[in-house]
């Protein structure tokens, strides 16, 4: 862990042997950090050199260094932490003229920050399975227990941290297209970093529904999945305005709810958006089922679309539209989230 969560780094640019090269790897280490910045409390500090003086300031003495390396990768974790804090020690980060991107900065920035890879977590068996015989390096995805970082959130196969690979065969097939949104950064993977370093002193059970607490600005707060809201992400961003929305209770006495649009079966008016968070008793199973869509579908997919966010509410799910009957395969999970825009 990073003392203060303040992560001093510093561009070794004579290892890059173009003036673009240097240009394209400093704007994305800018554009991925301050992006990382803006969804946690972590602070980045770029240093034109490894300057024990400002390091000093800084409140400890030790930086990464990122260079014109084979390929792209880094430490765990902030590998001279455990060392004097008057000791100046470096790490290495190395990213390639082929590194330079926003998704690969943070995927390994995360890893500086201590966090692992997904497929590599001790529950990862239960969401994918590895084809050996298409892996090179076996030992990438071992299931490892990570002491000095704990996962805090749920197994997230669209994480920046998953690998993205044939070799990597989801559970239920058809969360195979997950895969293609691996790379970018997730609101899960947001929840790890913020518990880790930005909740100090909050209660990290007092948020819903896939919120987390972070103390960022000095108070706690939940940082909700996209289309829930309240203090305690309690509802979504739709309630019953737009005459569609807000939160269905499944229970024994109501185990079934038809959620209908607008108006219908006339059409709904242009540019709304319906949120419906439905919730069952935990452990129970939701199963969900679309009787009846007309959405027009165009060839580059769909102006409108139904969204159902079956296995995570934080997570983005398959757009749907069209007239096709659609039926949701049961899945180990009491809540779902499901849009209309």
């Amino acid at each position: 862990m990073w003392p203060h969560g303040i992560v001093p780094y510093y561009i070794d640019l004579d290892t890059y042997t173009t003036g673009y090269s240097r240009w394209s790897i400093k704007q994305a280490v800018s554009a991925g950090l301050q992006y990382l910045q803006s969804v946690s409390c972590i602070k980045f500090i770029e240093l034109s050199k490894l300057d024990s003086v400002t390091l000093a300031l800084i409140g400890h003495r030790h930086a990464v260094r990122v260079y014109n390396g084979p390929g792209c990768w880094s430490h765990s974790g902030c590998s001279g932490c455990h060392l004097r804090r008057n000791r100046n020690t470096t790490q290495t980060l190395s990213l390639s003229s082929s590194c330079a991107n926003d998704e690969i900065v943070q995927h390994e920035f995360g890893h500086v920050l201590g966090v692992t890879h997904e497929h590599t977590r001790t529950d990862s068996h239960l969401h994918i399975g590895v084809n050996y015989s298409l892996v090179s390096d076996p030992t990438a995805f071992y299931r490892k227990i990570h002491p000095e970082f704990v996962n805090f959130a749920p197994y997230d196969l669209s994480s920046i941290q998953h690998y993205q690979t044939p070799a990597i065969v989801t559970r239920r097939p058809e969360d195979a297209w997950l895969k293609a949104g691996m790379g970018k950064l997730t609101h899960y993977d947001e929840w790890n970093i913020n518990s880790a370093y930005c909740s100090a002193g909050c209660d990290r059970s007092y948020c819903m529904n896939d919120g987390y607490v972070t103390g960022s600005g000095g108070r706690c707060r939940c940082k909700c999945p996209e289309g829930l809201t309240g203090s305690r992400c309690e509802t979504t961003t739709t309630g019953n305005q737009y005459g569609c929305g807000g939160v269905v209770y499944l229970t024994g006495h109501t185990p079934s709810y038809f959620l209908r649009t607008p108006n219908y079966p006339s059409n709904y008016k242009s540019r709304l958006r319906c949120v419906w968070l439905v919730k069952a008793p935990r452990g129970k199973i939701i199963h969900s089922s679309i009787e009846y869509m007309d959405i027009p579908a165009t060839s580059s997919g769909c102006k409108h679309s139904v969204e159902i966010r079956d296995r995570l509410v934080g997570q983005v799910a398959r757009e749907n539209c069209g007239n096709a009957i659609l039926t949701v395969s049961p899945l180990k999970a009491h809540q779902i989230l499901l849009s209309l825009f």
